[in-house]
């Protein structure tokens, strides 16, 4: 706990699938729905788009654009280099269902209210915090 990153993950095409006044929903690329799941994860992810949405600052994720979207467009999903504190590492006895595959054995929460789950396929880079 307490150690610092930069944490980024670089910009990856996706499909929209709704859009609402302040987020938008997202086919996530990285994840398969767990068909033995008690939650029924339909593969897709919401990443708000206005800066005053209580959750724009407890994810890292940004789509760009993010006006003037329908669904069926295109837009590039990614995190851009953004400087973290590790608050809490979690480690589960049996891997979480959370309705996908893989299901994670552990968990890392930043301070910025992130969770990043251990074991999955999101291609986030991990990098020296700026001021070392």
């Amino acid at each position: 706990m307490g150690d610092r990153f930069v944490i980024s993950c670089a910009p990856r095409d996706v499909r929209v699938v709704r859009v609402m006044r302040r987020e938008v929903f997202v086919a996530w690329p990285w994840g398969t729905p767990d068909p033995t799941s008690r939650y029924r994860w339909d593969g897709d992810v919401s990443v708000p788009i206005d800066t005053a949405h209580p959750d724009w600052s407890q994810t890292p994720w940004r789509l760009e654009p993010r006006t003037g979207l329908s669904a069926g467009d295109r837009v590039q999903l990614s995190i851009p280099p953004t400087e973290v504190v590790v608050q809490e590492v979690l480690t589960f006895d049996e891997p979480r269902d959370i309705g996908r595959i893989n299901r994670p054995t552990g968990a890392v929460r930043f301070d910025v209210g992130f969770f990043l789950w251990i074991d999955h396929d999101e291609p986030i880079e991990f990098s020296p915090p700026w001021n070392t």
